[in-house]
């Protein structure tokens, strides 16, 4: 029974009907069903719909079940934080996924980009360029360093990023 409403509530997502969703998988909760992948879902879910304290309650739901591999709650955790404007607490779980799987680029990134919404450009800039050895054609790494060059007023380097931004987006706007 649970894997049946399980998968309906996967079917509602990919329909669109995310809230038809949650109502599903609260459903569930509530007959006491305790599944990391519920908590996942309705985790996924909020954080696609910008609800984040939503969010970071269901991923830490998730992380209750000790699963093999936290560092994906870690990071959406963290990514929550960061767009709640709690950049330090949102560092500190990006840096747990990172411990896990410190060579994940994703991971990366977003450490970078907290570190550039705290205003530590330098660090920021510092963690972009070593990012940019492993992924060089990340278009938004050099759209983040252009950001942040203009802020400093380095227009040199900042149209520089610019071109290439242009030139690595170009295919996906």
């Amino acid at each position: 029974e649970v894997k049946t409403y399980y998968v309906k509530a996967l079917v509602l997502v990919r329909w669109g009907k995310k809230n038809d969703a949650v109502t599903l998988l609260k459903r569930l909760i509530e007959k006491k069903v305790n599944n990391i992948n519920i908590y996942r879902l309705l985790g996924e879910i909020y954080f696609s719909q910008a609800r984040y304290n939503e969010a970071i309650f269901y991923y830490k739901k998730e992380l209750g079940f000790l699963p093999r591999d936290p560092s994906g709650a870690y990071h959406v955790i963290g990514l929550c934080y960061n767009r709640l404007n709690q950049q330090a607490t949102a560092l500190s779980y990006v840096d747990k996924a990172l411990e896990i799987h410190p060579q994940n680029r994703q991971f990366q990134y977003s450490h970078a980009s907290i570190l550039r919404d705290t205003g530590k450009y330098l660090q920021a800039l510092k963690e972009y360029e070593s990012l940019l050895r492993i992924w060089p054609d990340n278009g938004m790494i050099f759209f983040d360093m252009m950001g942040i060059y203009q802020k400093l007023g380095w227009d040199e380097k900042a149209e520089f990023c610019a071109q290439k931004a242009e030139n690595l987006l170009k295919g996906m706007i």
